[in-house]
């Protein structure tokens, strides 16, 4: 069952480490959020990193797991589910990276009015490893 579309600003704080180098960082835009089927689902739209198109991202959220699936001129399906290894593609107009994310921790306080939602993984590209934790706050507007 799907509930009625509710428009929120969405902050997220992307905290990252390789290397021994740490980058933060934050983007906030207004979304959409509903429920579906048990599952919270997001949209929303982020500058790409050219700045020159932006990208739709949608977020399918579950209580252990989370899909994103952004499109644009960069394209990618990422899955995050606690406790595995998924394999992920990263698609730019130069050609296809091929990524693995571990998932380490996904902290659900979402629901259909906003909440927060904190995921932790390692992403492998080539050899590199890379720390990452994202922090995501959804506030659902107030209608005056």
């Amino acid at each position: 069952m799907k509930s009625i579309k509710g428009y929120a600003t969405i902050h997220i704080v992307n905290l990252q480490t390789s290397n021994a180098e740490k980058d933060r960082t934050e983007l906030k835009a207004d979304c959409e959020i509903y429920k579906n089927d048990g599952e919270i689902c997001i949209t929303y739209q982020e500058p790409q990193e050219n700045g020159t198109e932006c990208a739709r991202v949608f977020l399918k959220v579950k209580k252990n797991s989370v899909c994103m699936r952004r499109m644009g001129n960069f394209k990618s399906v990422l899955t995050y589910d606690e406790g595995k290894i998924t394999d992920a593609v990263y698609q730019t107009p130069y050609g296809k990276i091929d990524m693995q994310i571990k998932t380490t921790l996904i902290d659900n306080k979402l629901s259909d009015v906003g909440g927060s939602l904190k995921i932790n993984y390692i992403l492998y590209v080539s050899d590199d490893e890379i720390e990452n934790e994202i922090l995501l706050e959804i506030k659902k507007e107030q209608k005056i």
